[in-house]
């Protein structure tokens, strides 16, 4: 696969499709109920070492990864994935030097890593809020919080500064 944005844009495997091609008049009932599925059931069984394990099949990705994240994480909680962490690292990257500060690789990391999690707080909030009120309030207080952060790193950086 060259681009993740959907796995619906890529083709299939020629091996893939030679197998379909072999098994493409074979009426089955499918959605886990067809003799494919029960195979590859008892192979995943085999792999996972346990004969207690129940094998079930989703019908595509959303399903799938809503079903996981809702298994794994409680109503308060949510995903921000590497892609949303490596955005808000580059931002903060080139905001950072529009003012004059140098950040080492560290400590973008760290700093990434702490507004990634004032993201999730602030929308959090709104969330909590039922979503209702003006965003735009949430969006004021990232910009505030991304302000503070810059004082304060312009504080630090000055040479008879007592932090």
């Amino acid at each position: 696969m060259i681009r993740f944005e959907s796995d619906y844009l890529e083709g299939a495997h020629p091996l893939i499709l030679k197998k379909l091609e072999e098994t493409n008049f074979e009426q089955t009932a499918g959605y886990g109920t067809d003799p494919f599925c029960a195979g590859a059931r008892e192979r995943i069984k085999e792999a996972c070492e346990g004969t207690d394990v129940e094998v079930h099949f989703l019908v595509g990705g959303t399903q799938t990864n809503l079903t996981v994240i809702s298994s794994i994480l409680r109503p308060h909680q949510g995903v921000l994935t590497d892609f949303y962490y490596e955005l808000i690292r580059m931002n903060l990257s080139v905001q950072y030097s529009e003012v004059g500060i140098k950040l080492s690789g560290d400590e973008l990391k760290m700093m990434a890593r702490m507004e990634s999690y004032s993201y999730v707080s602030v929308i959090f909030d709104w969330v909590k809020s039922g979503m209702h009120n003006d965003y735009m309030n949430y969006i004021n207080q990232l910009y505030n919080i991304r302000k503070m952060e810059l004082s304060y790193y312009k504080m630090t950086r000055e040479p008879d500064s007592p932090f």
